[in-house]
């Protein structure tokens, strides 16, 4: 009696000076599993590592309003998949539990232990309200059975049943089936302050008691009177299927690079974060299914049905070419637009072969908070041998044979196309028709990937002139010049194309004149001066 009175008496002292934060760090920091992995893990079997003991993993997931803002909750890995102590767990789900109190409270105001309706109840739903809509989603909830009091490892609730409960306190069963160290807040082991008992949800030995668990950790049965404030120190089932993959609570994830592809760091610690599979994310797709580039080369890929706003990004993961093992990570820029394109660096340290892209929309949230993802859209990068190709062509005079462009650099002769356009056009004018009209024009030659080499593409300008052809060899007309294009008939002129040479032959309306489709007979080109139409050369006939 008196050890209980003193407990309330710090308990009260305690709450008047402000002493009694909510806990969220594990008890002590401990080290992490054996041997040193990565700090991002596909799925969430490396949580697996340790559970139930005092190297149990620690997961951040949640949040708790506190002082205007929110705090990250920490929970352990006290059980995965089937093979756990609670009742209700299955091999798709694991068992976290509270890291620490996180709040106080009474158990019941009324003098009853019946939990349905309980002041702990409602502490314990207000956490899991607090979860975001996809982290709700991941919770796996359960079955809260009743039945009265028996004096060990009771496995119910007193009063009505509860379903379809997110969160909930551990039976005494489930608490003695917790590692003693992951049971214990007092780390003195001696001074059993209030404030380190933490509530279960079992009935105590009267109506109005019901079962805590001590600060040493012991699992006190017979329980304390309801009205008293002890921990707040839920669990929940969380679903493996919604876990997309786990990194390091903090500095797991490299900084967001605007399309780098980083490395990720060595990690032998224990506290993680998780990024969780969203629902609303599911229109995300990627086009592509494929794509090639050479170290230190770029691919694009086109996507559609992004969140957009604060944090959001399409991101990848860089595998190995099974997709079991991840590499690298990187993300693209911030998004603005729900459909476009996001370009990523291939590093140039990256070996040649071929690798897997596990490509997501992600929310990226920080450190020690919960990130949100689609479903992964695969993309098969092959990375290989660069090029550096060259294309040369020579212009010709206009009515010439076209000359054929010339490719170097194409080290594994992988197929050519060339494609034309006017010089100075957009690229997307780019055409497979050999220009025949004077002017300046580029050609573009398109090589193929081949089996180790990636493909690429060259540009290079040429000039289809005028003048070069002329019987009386001039090269230049003489400023004021006309150049004529007469169609004839039946030894009538029956219509004519004029204009004024304002500089010389490349003149760019004498191109245009040029350039029009001339029939197959019954047409002369005149070239004569321009005051008194003297011929200044010999006239093309056809």
């Amino acid at each position: 009696m008196l050890k209980k009175r003193l407990g309330s008496i710090l308990l009260t002292l305690a709450l008047l000076v402000g002493l009694l934060p909510w806990t969220v760090m594990p008890a002590r920091a401990r080290g992490g599993p054996e041997g040193a992995g990565k700090a991002i893990r596909l799925g969430a079997d490396v949580l697996a590592t340790g559970k139930n003991t005092a190297d149990a993993a620690t997961v951040w997931f949640g949040a708790k309003a506190e002082n205007e803002t929110t705090a990250p909750i920490a929970w352990r890995v006290v059980g995965y998949g089937a093979d756990d102590f609670t009742s209700d767990s299955a091999a798709g789900s694991m068992t976290l539990l509270a890291a620490g109190n996180i709040d106080q409270a009474q158990y019941a105001g009324s003098g009853s232990n019946a939990y349905a309706d309980s002041t702990l109840k409602t502490k314990v739903d207000a956490i899991a309200g607090a979860f975001s809509a996809a982290e709700q989603a991941a919770v796996e909830a359960r079955t809260l059975a009743r039945r009265s009091y028996i004096p060990v490892n009771t496995d119910w609730v007193s009063g009505t049943a509860v379903t379809g409960a997110l969160l909930w306190p551990l039976s005494t069963k489930e608490a003695v089936g917790v590692a003693e160290e992951l049971r214990r807040l007092d780390e003195n082991s001696g001074r059993n302050l209030a404030t380190d008992y933490w509530w279960l949800r079992s009935p105590g030995s009267d109506n109005d008691r019901a079962a805590v668990v001590l600060g040493y950790g012991t699992v006190h049965y017979p329980g304390e009177n309801v009205s008293l404030e002890h921990g707040v120190r839920p669990a929940f089932y969380l679903k493996l299927s919604s876990v997309l993959f786990t990194s390091a609570a903090a500095g797991g994830k490299p900084a967001a690079a605007n399309g780098g592809i980083s490395e990720i760091a060595d990690y032998d610690g224990s506290a993680w974060k998780l990024t969780l599979l969203d629902e609303s994310r599911s229109g995300f797709a990627v086009t592509e299914t494929a794509a090639s580039a050479a170290p230190g080369g770029t691919i694009t890929l086109t996507y559609g049905g992004a969140a957009t706003g604060a944090n959001e990004y399409v991101s990848l993961l860089l595998c190995d070419s099974t997709g079991a093992s991840v590499l690298r990570y990187g993300s693209s820029a911030a998004l603005t637009s729900a459909s476009g394109t996001a370009s990523f660096t291939v590093p140039d340290d990256l070996a040649l072969g071929s690798y897997t892209l596990k490509v997501f929309n992600e929310q990226r949230n920080g450190d020690y908070k919960t990130d949100y993802a689609s479903a992964f859209d695969e993309v098969t990068l092959s990375v290989k041998n660069p090029i550096t190709p060259a294309v040369t062509l020579a212009g010709w005079t206009y009515g010439d044979v076209a000359n054929t462009p010339s490719v170097s650099g194409n080290t594994d002769n992988g197929e050519v196309t060339f494609t034309y356009k006017v010089k100075g056009a957009d690229d997307d004018t780019y055409t497979n028709a050999v220009p025949t009209a004077a002017g300046s024009y580029t050609v573009r030659a398109t090589i193929a990937e081949t089996a180790d080499y990636v493909g690429g593409t060259a540009t290079a300008d040429f000039t289809i002139t005028l003048v070069p052809s002329l019987a009386n060899g001039m090269v230049t007309a003489p400023q004021g010049a006309r150049l004529i294009l007469a169609q004839y008939s039946g030894g009538r002129m029956t219509g004519m194309q004029s204009v004024t040479i304002n500089a010389d032959c490349a003149d760019a309306d004498a191109a245009k004149l040029l350039g029009v489709t001339l029939p197959t007979s019954g047409c002369k080109l005149m070239l004569v001066d321009g005051s008194t139409y003297a011929p200044l050369c010999a006239a093309w006939e056809g």
